[in-house]
């Protein structure tokens, strides 16, 4: 089974919108088989990065990369 993560929300004022479209993504994801993480996104981008990251750590060079330039 193929796990699909669904990430939803934001910050901006369309994060209602995204909720909505996202949930009913993820219940098609599911409705075809697939097993689903729903994600939240919010400001705390860190958290998003360690939620992309594969267990025991690694994970692709680019979410570092671009999470070190990032401002604080």
């Amino acid at each position: 089974m193929t796990t699909v993560a669904v990430l939803m929300g934001g910050w901006s004022p369309e994060r209602e919108v995204s909720l909505v479209s996202g949930k009913a993504c993820a219940e098609g994801l599911r409705e075809g088989g697939h097993s689903v993480i729903e994600y939240d996104v919010k400001r705390d981008l860190r958290a998003l990065v360690d939620f992309l990251r594969p267990a025991g750590g690694g994970g692709p060079d680019v979410l570092e990369r671009d999470h070190a330039s990032s401002p604080s």
